[in-house]
């Protein structure tokens, strides 16, 4: 029995009706309002009007069998003979609801769809719902659940499996009401309200005609009871307000693209895309173990972005279609531009979806979105929508919330710049590309991406400044195009301030957006990009996007015949291949950098050339011929005034000079280097330089200087960042221990080196680190442990041809058998 009857009697019934009876329709006793009290007030009403069972039998229209059943509850009235005895008996305002109630209080509605027999994963989420429909909520307070995520995640399928599992815990009903949300006409609350309580039992022409007051009717009629309600698709919090119930014994799921973060108490479980796994699992469950095994079953997946409608939408095509291969979709869908047509079967489709939550923005975001979603980058800050749509940076933070709101773009993470990222769905951004009839043309897309490559490269450029300590290699001044975005002072500040971070942050986007700006022909900025960015990836040992990058640069200026920019991009290919120890693969690239320089008088990209020729050279043992490449980049460096690169030329000539025993003149050069490198604020290079001291006093038998210059080094890398330079300083600290016998230092020293090297990438140095190791544990008696360190130096040094050092580690290695 609920609440109503607790009220709508009227006074004088009480006499009539036994105060067994009584005492149940006050207090709404659940058990008792039922048939029996429903038939009692049948009878009560019935002896009001003083007729008998006969002559209410006979104006109703009945039997007297159905009003003696009806009258001793053995038998529930159908809907039309209680609207008869209604009539019959001139019950009006509170008298009819009370009859009407009479029979309502043991209903329990249930109008959850179908579960879905195939349903999968979910398990986090489906934890979180059932915890917060769990805890005991203030009194007064319905628990409400809020599931919220873009359309095909599978929110429906969710929370209607969700209510069949827990339907014993409402024992009063299960209610479901699509509220339509996310199409263009949302049920109305006041529809909404008449529609949930015809379902509770109360006629339409009962209603009140007003939203507050169907509202109110609501809450009174779900009092006391334990009800679950399944408000699927909600547009917004006010559609959603006023269904809700109003004591705690009721709960409510709703479902919505939308966070509806101003429905005050209501708990929020964003639903995801599903994990790899849980998407497999899906696609098995439909087409059956075998053809979910076939080879390209994970790539389809992947290709549907693990979106569970998308999944579910491959599995009906194969399953509707026996003869198809899973390679076969796996093939339709790889084509981005139709990759949307293909997930569709039957009233089943994500692009039908996507639709909805596109077409609900407005104008001005929709235009956003397409424009945004014409970038490469696999995720963006707020400052690069800013770029892109040439809007204040505050004003593109709010358009992208907006798209985050809508579930068309994913809050990706905060970077190690401490700045919010966004990203797009690979669905999404395949529907924003190329769906409708709106999408961005051929201008607008180049225009984009040409906004966001200037956009990058001006903070790059801002960034590189900031550490020109560490990344000078890469000035600003020797870029080829004087484009640039006006960044936000603030964004520009943050990213001068602590500019190593965003590097970190951005790198992958800068790697994306590069490419993209070849394919669109602006060649230019593309080339700057990779240019501004080699200074990072040498600090970093992160060469694969600095390749990807100069790779396409350079093939792009060999066919518009661009020789400036195609000798850079080249000699940045050498640079990476000669620092990862790939020689053989270096030196032809370097030597290609050098004649196209030399030919059309690029003198400073000449002495950056011969300078990597140099280092190849040294590094592979031709030390004559490093020292003659050496004195050429000095008269080159010379001839244009480049003292940075003559610093350069002289500390790597020192080094050659140290290995042929020119001690005094390798000072020399060393000490001129330094100072160069002082006055320029070029740490990196001092750093490598004061390195090479500490070396030249070592081979000089001077280990205690040579070890106070090591820490000298060692601190000037720390401070200002350079990983990779503290662990080569490490690697020498670790060889000067060693060869003073001092195993246990030399361990410790040795093997911060081996992880630093390892944890950067570093392939060289973590050889160099584990050869030294192998002397180490040699001289300790570990020979099993000797030998594994030495077999993986000599593979690194068999790989990258490194003879004579694979020469020297065999002869050791074959000494420990």
């Amino acid at each position: 029995m609920s609440g109503p009857l607790r009220t709508h009697i009227e006074p004088e019934l009480w006499r009539v009706v036994d105060p067994t009876l009584a005492m149940a329709v006050r207090r709404g006793v659940g058990n008792l309002a039922g048939n029996w009290v429903g038939g009692e007030l049948v009878r009560a009403f019935r002896e009001r009007r003083g007729l008998s069972q006969e002559e209410l039998a006979e104006l109703a229209g009945v039997s007297d069998r159905t009003i003696r059943n009806v009258e001793s509850g053995t038998r529930r009235p159908r809907r039309d003979t209680v609207e008869r005895l209604v009539a019959v008996l001139e019950l009006h305002g509170e008298d009819r609801d009370a009859l009407v109630d009479g029979w309502a209080g043991d209903r329990r509605p249930c109008s959850l769809p179908t579960d879905i027999p195939d349903f999968v994963g979910r398990t986090d989420a489906l934890g979180a719902v059932r915890r917060i429909l769990s805890d005991t909520p203030q009194p007064g307070v319905s628990r409400v659940c809020v599931l919220a995520a873009m359309g095909g995640v599978g929110k429906t399928t969710l929370a209607v499996h969700l209510a069949h599992e827990l339907a014993e815990r409402y024992p009063d009903g299960q209610l479901y009401l699509d509220l339509r949300g996310s199409e263009c006409g949302p049920v109305e609350p006041a529809d909404a309200l008449a529609r949930l309580l015809g379902r509770l039992g109360v006629p339409a022409g009962q209603l009140p005609s007003n939203v507050d007051g169907r509202a109110e009717v609501l809450r009174d009629r779900l009092a006391g009871r334990r009800l679950l309600l399944v408000l699927d698709d909600a547009a917004g919090e006010a559609q959603v307000r006023p269904l809700l119930p109003g004591t705690a014994g009721s709960a409510v799921v709703v479902t919505s693209r939308n966070r509806l973060s101003g429905l005050s108490g209501a708990h929020l479980v964003e639903l995801g895309v599903f994990d790899h796994e849980e998407a497999l699992a899906l696609l098995r469950r439909v087409v059956g173990p075998a053809r979910g095994a076939e080879p390209r079953a994970a790539a389809v997946v992947d290709l549907c972005g693990r979106l569970p409608l998308a999944v579910r939408v491959v599995a009906a095509l194969l399953a509707g279609r026996p003869q198809w291969s899973v390679a076969h979709v796996a093939d339709l869908l790889a084509d981005e531009r139709q990759r949307l047509s293909v997930l569709a079967a039957g009233d089943l489709c994500v692009e039908a979806g996507i639709s909805l939550s596109y077409q609900a923005l407005p104008p001005e975001t929709r235009c956003a979105f397409r424009l945004l979603g014409v970038l490469d980058a696999p995720d963006f800050a707020a400052w690069a929508a800013s770029a892109v749509l040439e809007v204040p940076v505050d004003a593109a933070r709010r358009v992208v919330e907006t798209l985050v709101d809508a579930y068309l773009l994913e809050i990706a993470r905060t970077d190690e710049a401490g700045q919010v990222r966004y990203r797009f769905h690979d669905l999404v951004r395949a529907y924003a590309r190329h769906q409708g009839a709106d999408r961005p043309g051929a201008a607008e897309r180049v225009g984009a991406v040409e906004r966001a490559a200037v956009g990058w490269l001006s903070l790059v450029v801002v960034a590189v400044r900031g550490a020109q300590a560490l990344l000078t290699a890469a000035s600003p001044s020797e870029l080829t195009t004087t484009r640039r975005w006006a960044a936000d002072e603030r964004v520009a500040a943050r990213v001068a301030g602590d500019p190593l971070p965003w590097l970190d942050a951005e790198h992958g986007a800068v790697v994306a957006i590069a490419r993209q700006a070849v394919a669109a022909g602006q060649l230019a900025v593309a080339a700057d990009l990779c240019a501004a960015t080699t200074g990072y990836a040498s600090l970093r040992c992160d060469f694969t996007g600095s390749r990807a990058m100069a790779e396409a640069v350079a093939a792009a200026a060999h066919r518009t015949g661009d020789a400036t920019i195609e000798a850079s991009a080249t000699l940045t290919l050498a640079d990476g291949f000669a620092e990862q120890g790939e020689l053989t693969r270096a030196r032809p690239l370097a030597a290609s950098a050098l004649a196209t320089a030399r030919d059309n008088g690029l003198r400073r990209l000449e002495v950056r050339a011969r300078l990597s020729l140099a280092i190849i050279d040294r590094s592979t043992g031709a030390l004559d011929a490093a020292r003659a490449e050496f004195d050429r980049a000095l008269d080159a460096a010379a001839a244009v005034d480049d003292r940075l690169g003559r610093a350069y030329a002289l500390s790597e000539l020192g080094a050659i000079q140290v290995a042929q025993g020119e001690y005094d003149e390798a000072e020399r050069c060393y000490h001129e280097a330094r100072a160069v490198f002082r006055d320029e604020d070029e740490t990196r290079g001092e750093t490598k330089t004061v390195l090479r001291l500490a070396i030249l006093d070592q081979s000089r038998g001077d280990t205690r200087r040579a070890g106070t210059g090591y820490r000298e080094a060692l601190e000037l890398a720390e401070r200002c960042g350079d990983s990779r330079g503290a662990s080569e300083i490490r690697y020498r600290l670790g060889l000067l221990h060693l060869a003073n016998g001092e195993l246990a230092t030399s361990t410790g020293f040795l093997r911060a080196a081996a992880a630093d090297s390892e944890r950067d990438g570093d392939a060289r140095g973590l050889a160099l680190a584990n050869d030294a190791l192998a002397r180490v544990y040699a001289q300790l008696g570990d020979v099993e442990a000797a030998r594994e360190l030495l077999g993986v130096a000599i593979d690194y040094y068999r790989r990258v041809r490194l003879d004579t050092r694979e020469e020297d580690a065999r002869r050791r290695l074959a000494a420990m058998r």
